[in-house]
C-alpha cells in the first residue's frame, strides 16, 4: 500500500484518536492502545467522545521511532496470524546500533564482564531457560563451563541490538522501558543537534 507524504503544515497542533489513527494508517484499537499505555503521549479529557488530545510533536517522534523500531508499537498480549519479522524487516541504521550499544554499554556499567545465564535472565527479564534456549540454538554465544553457561556482557549487547532481539513478540519489561529510554535519549540528542 503507498501513502502520500503528510502535509504538516495542515494537520491541526493538537488532534484527537480519530485524526491520530487515520494519519497513521493504523486501526482504532491500536490507537487505543498506544494511547492508553502511553508510548504515544497524550492528555486524558475524560470526556465520553473525543478524550484523547495528541500534540502533532507526539505523532512526528511515534511515527519516526515507528520507522525505526516498529516492535516496540505492537500490542503484547495479540495472537497474530501473520509472521511478526515481516513487520521488522530492516537491521537498524548503523549510527543507530552503535548509540544502542554505547546506551547499553552506559546501562550495564556495574554488571561483571561475564555473567551466568542466570544473571543474564535476571538482567533483561527473560527466563532463564529462554536465555538457554537462545544459547542451545546458536543464537546467544556462550562459554561451558561444567553444567553452567556463561555470556560475555559485550556478545549480550551485540545480540540486544540484533534482528532476533528485537523480533521478540512477548517483549520483557525491561526490554521495553530499555529501548523507550533509548529512543527518548536519542530524540533529546537530536533536539539539541536543531537547537545548535
Amino acid at each position: 500500500m503507498n501513502y502520500e507524504p503528510i502535509n504538516w503544515d495542515t494537520v491541526p497542533d493538537v488532534m484527537s484518536k480519530d485524526q491520530f489513527y487515520k494519519l497513521c494508517h493504523i486501526s482504532k484499537s491500536t490507537a487505543r492502545y498506544l494511547l492508553q499505555t502511553g508510548k504515544v503521549p497524550c492528555r486524558y479529557t475524560g470526556k465520553k467522545t473525543r478524550c484523547y488530545q495528541i500534540r502533532k510533536e507526539d505523532v512526528q517522534t511515534y511515527l519516526r521511532r515507528k520507522g525505526i523500531c516498529p516492535e516496540l508499537y505492537l500490542p503484547q498480549n495479540t495472537k497474530r496470524k501473520t509472521k511478526f519479522p515481516a513487520l521488522t524487516s530492516k537491521e537498524l541504521p548503523e549510527k543507530t546500533k552503535k548509540a544502542l550499544k554505547g546506551y547499553l554499554l552506559r546501562l550495564m556499567k556495574d554488571c561483571p564482564d561475564v555473567m551466568s545465564g542466570r544473571q543474564v535472565a535476571k538482567l533483561i527479564g527473560y527466563g532463564p531457560t529462554t536465555v538457554h534456549q537462545w544459547c542451545r540454538k546458536g543464537e546467544l554465544y556462550y562459554i561451558q563451563s561444567g553444567g553452567s553457561y556463561y555470556i560475555p556482557k559485550a556478545v549480550l549487547i551485540d545480540f540486544i541490538c540484533s534482528m532476533r532481539f528485537r523480533t521478540i513478540h512477548r517483549k520483557s519489561q525491561w526490554h521495553i522501558v530499555t529501548m523507550m529510554s533509548f529512543h527518548k535519549e536519542m530524540d533529546a540528542h537530536a533536539k539539541q543537534k536543531e537547537g545548535k
